[in-house]
This record gives C-alpha cells, structure tokens and sequence, in this order.
C-alpha cells in the first residue's frame, strides 16, 4: 500500500482539525502548557517541603543545643521496646 502524497495528508489533517469540536489548538496547547507548569511547580514544591522535613532540625532541637549529628544518631536509634522480651 503507498502512503498518500504530503500534501494530501496535510489537507486531511486540516480538514480533521477543523471538524473536530471543542477549543482551537492554539488554545488547548496553552491551557495544556500552563496545567503541565502548574502540575510541575507542585510536585516540586512538594518535594522541598519533604527534603525540608526531613533534614532541617525542629526548633526543640535547636534550643536544646542538639547538632545536626546528635538529632540523626537519635532519628536512627530504635525507640520502641518489645513488652515480652524488652528488645528493640
């Protein structure tokens, strides 16, 4: 089977894009640019504020004069106890 000529092939896009309802594509491309920009801003801003959480030490922390090695070698030391044979 041969492929139409270009030029036919760019007629029966336009003429698809015209009977097609709804936004122009101009349109739809800016609407979909600035959802992909705001999609984007989010996830990163919810990613900092996790990287934030995590490592920045609370304000308890700091006036306790904890440094930043003590408060992670206390995050990494177990904190609960088994109630039958008292391990961690």
């Amino acid at each position: 089977m041969t492929r139409a000529p270009l030029a036919s092939r760019d007629a029966a896009d336009r003429a698809a894009r015209r009977a097609r309802p709804g936004k122009p594509p101009l349109l739809r491309r800016f609407v979909d640019g600035i959802v992909a920009l705001a999609t984007g801003l989010l996830l990163t801003a919810g990613l900092l504020f996790a990287v934030y959480v995590v490592f920045v030490p609370s304000e308890d922390e700091v006036a306790a004069g904890a440094s930043p090695e003590d408060v992670a070698a206390a995050e990494a030391r177990p904190t609960c106890r088994c109630p039958r044979s008292g391990a961690t």
